[in-house]
């Protein structure tokens, strides 16, 4: 069991640099999950994963009750994975109340935040999120040697992109279901910690840098 403490960091956020880490298409990969969860643990942190709705009907309760357990935030991101930003408005109310409304009925959780499959976004998407829950569109990190706005594990080198990518308030999409993102969890979360960054979910983020997050709006970072 993993020690459940509350980390003495987090009395005294503003000393430290932070990192919202974003885990998509939960729930997923057990084994690479909890080497995400041991690692993240062991340097003092937390995160937020985002949940595919389907995933949960398939039999994943269990695996989100195991990081909800270790302060992980849960976040929605989508019921199928579609395409969301050429969904209609409707289309997209569908898509994000079906996976709030599993999340409350399976977990006693609402979401706050959504993440786009694809990270495909627009406008409708955005005022279609509000409508749910009044949740807000978070996207994340861009990678700087691709300068694509997805996340830094298709870069070539995870461990550098991650660390080279990093900055204050910075959010970021990773994927647990890759083996390759999980076994190099615990060297990005030493190289980033022994740099003076702590990590720790999208709300957490917002709440330690005293920003309220907007509705009809989406985060690549805490500061929009």
């Amino acid at each position: 069991m993993l020690d459940q403490k509350k980390y003495t960091w987090q009395s005294h956020p503003q000393d430290f640099k932070l990192i919202a880490f974003g885990f998509d298409d939960l729930p997923c990969s057990e084994k690479n999950v909890k080497m995400v969860v041991e690692a993240l643990a062991k340097y003092e942190g937390f995160a937020t994963c985002f949940v595919l709705g389907e995933n949960i009907e398939k039999g994943g309760k269990s695996l989100l009750e195991y990081v909800v357990q270790y302060g992980f935030e849960l976040g929605n991101h989508s019921y199928s994975h579609p395409r969301i930003g050429k969904y209609a408005y409707e289309e997209i109310v569908t898509e994000l109340q079906k996976t709030n409304d599993l999340l409350k009925r399976e977990m006693g959780i609402t979401p706050k935040w959504f993440r786009p499959p694809y990270l495909m976004n627009n406008s409708t998407v955005e005022v279609a999120c509000f409508a749910v829950d009044g949740m807000c569109v978070v996207n994340g990190l861009k990678n700087s040697r691709t300068n694509v706005w997805y996340h830094v594990e298709d870069g070539g080198d995870i461990l550098r992109d991650a660390v080279d990518n990093a900055y204050d308030g910075a959010i970021y999409v990773m994927h647990p279901a890759r083996s390759t993102t999980a076994m190099a969890m615990e060297e990005i979360c030493k190289a980033l910690y022994d740099k003076g960054y702590r990590f720790c979910t999208v709300s957490q983020l917002f709440e330690y840098k005293g920003i309220v997050p907007l509705g009809n709006k989406t985060y690549h970072d805490v500061n929009g």
